[in-house]
């Protein structure tokens, strides 16, 4: 039985069900866009293919079996997120393991045109034929919550430590520092915030202007510690799965740095990513940069650099969205009773 039933909550304030089959129009238009902005991006980008030649020079048994572990790594990445989100729609009703992952791959379709691809979400509850659809767009927040948590937890003592290796006597030391005690202070409230989710709804009793939100967002306060905590670890697997998938790419292309420091350095680019606005079609050349203005000071090796960077785009969102593209146009949605 799912909380809204026990709730006495009344289903008329989601979307009318006999106007859920009425938007399958928009897959030919998320198709064609999506097509056109990766043809731009796959064909007419001559730095991808400098990556490719790159990768090809480096070619060996040991690098083919570390490319083939980087895509094992992509299925166990979105299988963990599959696996998280129809952990948290349980509260709402169920979605097979099945039906979240081709939700998943059809959600990162849509996150190529969007900032810092919050369509992903979106994109997955459109997938989904439901009455319940906003209700489960605000309980997939808080997966996006506890993914932005473990990137600014491990990003900042990840910033920490490369800070420490750089050096504390520099012109800028004190910004960089109060740079950090505030992504200290950030991440100290966030992971508060995380496990007392009853705050927002003490907050939306005192606007009278959010009050009408409350009926949706009810729904966060039926999640346990115990609960929260669980999707707060499978956001770190999640985490540690995309450290690992970038050390193995920067292995293929010889870049040599020691464990620990690379980790830090890649902990780092990863809060600065997240921290920047992108669009997900345009996120590459972000990829690039961040990476050599970390890494360079490491290694020479700059194409080598930016082909990592460029290969974890690649097999972590370009692949998974052509798969996306094909589920949207050949599933008619995720029906439910």
């Amino acid at each position: 039985m799912y909380i809204f039933a026990r709730d006495g909550m009344e289903n008329n304030t989601d979307i009318p069900k006999e106007k859920l089959y009425s938007l399958y129009w928009w897959k030919w238009l998320v198709f064609v866009l999506a097509a056109f902005g990766l043809y731009y991006q796959l064909f007419q980008n001559q730095n991808l293919w400098s990556a490719w030649s790159e990768y090809k020079k480096n070619v060996s048994s040991d690098a083919v079996v570390l490319t083939v572990l980087v895509f094992i790594l992509m299925l166990i990445n979105w299988s963990v997120e599959a696996f998280r989100w129809s952990t948290l729609l349980r509260k709402v009703e169920y979605v097979s393991f099945i039906d979240a992952l081709k939700a998943t791959f059809s959600g990162i379709t849509f996150a190529l045109f969007t900032p810092n691809r919050v369509g992903e979400y979106a994109g997955r509850v459109l997938f989904i034929n439901t009455i319940y659809r906003w209700r489960i767009l605000i309980v997939t927040t808080i997966g996006i919550y506890a993914q932005l948590l473990s990137t600014i937890l491990f990003g900042t003592i990840g910033l920490a430590y490369v800070m420490l290796l750089s050096g504390v006597r520099h012109s800028t030391f004190y910004i960089e520092w109060t740079v950090i005690i505030l992504l200290i202070i950030s991440a100290l409230l966030l992971f508060i915030l995380y496990f007392n989710i009853s705050l927002i709804e003490n907050l939306l009793e005192r606007s009278s202007f959010l009050s009408k939100a409350k009926i949706y967002l009810k729904v966060l306060l039926h999640y346990s510690s115990r609960e929260l905590f669980f999707v707060l670890s499978l956001s770190m697997l999640r985490y540690f799965v995309f450290t690992i998938q970038y050390i193995l790419l920067l292995k293929i292309f010889n870049i040599q740095i020691p464990l620990i420091e690379e980790s830090a350095l890649i902990a780092t680019i990863f809060l600065v990513q997240t921290i920047i606005p992108s669009i997900a079609i345009a996120e590459v050349g972000i990829r690039g940069n961040v990476a050599l203005f970390f890494l360079t000071p490491y290694s020479s090796n700059q194409l080598g650099i930016v082909s990592a960077a460029w290969g974890l785009w690649l097999i972590n969102l370009v692949i998974p969205a052509v798969i996306g593209m094909i589920l949207i146009l050949i599933n008619k949605g995720i029906s439910r009773k």
